[in-house]
């Protein structure tokens, strides 16, 4: 759990500072959630990546258990998140796609996430 909070946290980064305000790109600012499912449960996990570099990532069975604070930064196509919770827990994703309604993100280990903007 420890490790997909981790992941979920670089996700919620690199969505929030994708693209630059000079780029007529689409930015990762805003709301996206990311929901997984197997037989037994179902997780959904909400994103919302502010313009200041902060945001708030909620997750759970229906996505909104447990809240966390973070910050975020993009380099390029990497979005670095910093968790705020007790670990202090840091994440760096890659952007593989950006759209006005999608996201998709890598982390470290190879294992790619698709958000959907809401």
């Amino acid at each position: 759990m420890k490790n997909l909070l981790l992941l979920f946290a670089v996700v919620t980064a690199v969505l929030a500072s994708g693209c630059s305000k000079e780029e007529a790109e689409p930015s990762i600012v805003g709301k996206w959630k990311y929901e997984e499912s197997t037989s037994e449960t179902a997780y959904t996990s909400i994103y919302e990546f502010k313009a200041n570099g902060t945001g708030v990532m909620s997750y759970g069975e229906t996505g909104g258990e447990t809240k966390l604070n973070f910050t975020y930064s993009i380099n390029g196509n990497k979005v670095t998140i910093n968790l705020q919770d007790e670990e202090k827990q840091t994440a760096t994703l890659t952007i593989i796609s950006l759209t006005e309604k999608e996201l998709t993100l890598k982390n470290e280990e190879g294992k790619t996430f698709t958000f959907h903007r809401i």
